[in-house]
Order: C-alpha cells, then sequence, then structure tokens
C-alpha cells in the first residue's frame, strides 16, 4: 500500500514542481470585493490554489454524500454487536440448561451399608 503511495504520488509531485518552475510569471489577479487594486500572483499559484480549492470542495461534498452509507453501517454495526450479545447470552443458558439436564437425570447412588 506504502509503495502504491509512492508510485502516485511522485509523479504527481514532479509535475506540480515541474509546472510551478515553467510558470513563474507574474499575473494580475483582481480580487475586487477583497482588495481595491490587482494583486500580482505567480500563475502556478493561481493554478495551484484553484486545484486544491477545488479539491478540498469536491472531498466535502463527497464526504457529505456518504452520511447516509455511514449512518447505515452505524446502525447495523450496533444490530451486529447486540446480536451477538445476544448469541452469547443463549449459549451460556443452553450450557447452564445442559449442565442442570445432566445432574437431573444422573441416578442417585444409594450406599449399601453392610
Amino acid at each position: 500500500m506504502r509503495l502504491l503511495f509512492w508510485l502516485l504520488a511522485l509523479p504527481l509531485l514532479l509535475v506540480v514542481v515541474v509546472f510551478a518552475v515553467n510558470n513563474h510569471q507574474l499575473a494580475d489577479l483582481d480580487l475586487w470585493p477583497v482588495f481595491g487594486e490587482p494583486v500580482a500572483f505567480p500563475v502556478y499559484a493561481v493554478a495551484l490554489t484553484g486545484l486544491f480549492v477545488g479539491f478540498v470542495i469536491g472531498g466535502v461534498i463527497a464526504w457529505i454524500q456518504g452520511g447516509r452509507a455511514r449512518g447505515r453501517v452505524r446502525r447495523l454495526v450496533r444490530q451486529l454487536e447486540s446480536e451477538q450479545r445476544q448469541k452469547t447470552r443463549l449459549s451460556q443458558k443452553v450450557t447452564e440448561l445442559e449442565a442442570a439436564k445432566v445432574t437431573t437425570t444422573l441416578p442417585a447412588t444409594t450406599s449399601h451399608a453392610a
């Protein structure tokens, strides 16, 4: 798993570094409500920030959409734990009843005094 991570992460990191080196020119970014004047940012910073924001928004949307499934899993886990406790309780009860049956069906030993 760790090897797969590095096999995917290193080429992606290399692409990001090459993109940043090749796109270091400044671009004026006009953030009108925040800043009155245009602000100069490197092109790679604008592009990578947009990608990062899109990644975060996509992650939040995926997390929200998975909420129903996570709730169902939690409910099923609680149900499974309850059924396992019930099974254990019933197994103990069967063992106790079998032990009681054995003791009640054994013939009483009588000692004959001579």
